[in-house]
């Protein structure tokens, strides 16, 4: 293979971890809305999700850890918190590939809103136990709410990215 063709099967092949780190900082962006930092939706984890599923390939589980540790570092949470659910996704999603692969977007989505709530009680459990203290519930879940709402939008613009730029 030519230097060309090594560098473009590189950059094809980092599109995944790239999409996510874009989507950790947009979805960092402030907006001016009241109330809206600790229930922004967490657009990084539907990336994760997305990728997980159609290119694991290309998302190994160490890539989910820096991309989510990266969003911790940003967030200021404790580190590993999402580090820990975006391999924690990546594993599940993984184990049970068969049977994700062939499923509708209306089961994939159905499936996503239960480890929204899933990892977003997690999370909130893993905040009490580091604040040693108890800590409302509401705000992880208006956030897996958020997120979840989201997964069409995100699985959309993700899947012409893979249509574009990756190959089969």
């Amino acid at each position: 293979m030519t230097f060309l063709t090594k560098l473009d099967h590189f950059a094809r092949h980092i599109v995944p971890g790239l999409t996510v780190a874009v989507l950790v900082v947009l979805g960092l962006m402030p907006l001016p809305l009241p109330y809206y930092g600790p229930v922004s939706p967490s657009l990084s984890f539907a990336a994760v999700y997305f990728w997980s599923i159609h290119r694991p390939d290309l998302l190994p589980p160490w890539a989910c850890f820096v991309l989510g540790l990266f969003l911790d570092l940003l967030l200021g949470v404790p580190p590993g918190l999402n580090a820990m659910v975006f391999v924690l996704t990546h594993w599940i999603l993984g184990s049970q590939l068969k049977f994700f692969r062939n499923q509708s977007f209306s089961v994939l989505w159905g499936c996503f809103i239960v480890i929204c709530f899933g990892a977003g009680l997690l999370q909130w459990v893993l905040v009490c136990l580091f604040e040693f203290a108890f800590v409302s519930p509401i705000p992880a879940l208006i956030r897996a709410g958020l997120t979840a709402a989201f997964l069409p939008f995100v699985s959309w613009i993700l899947g012409r990215v893979e249509k574009l730029v990756l190959p089969n």
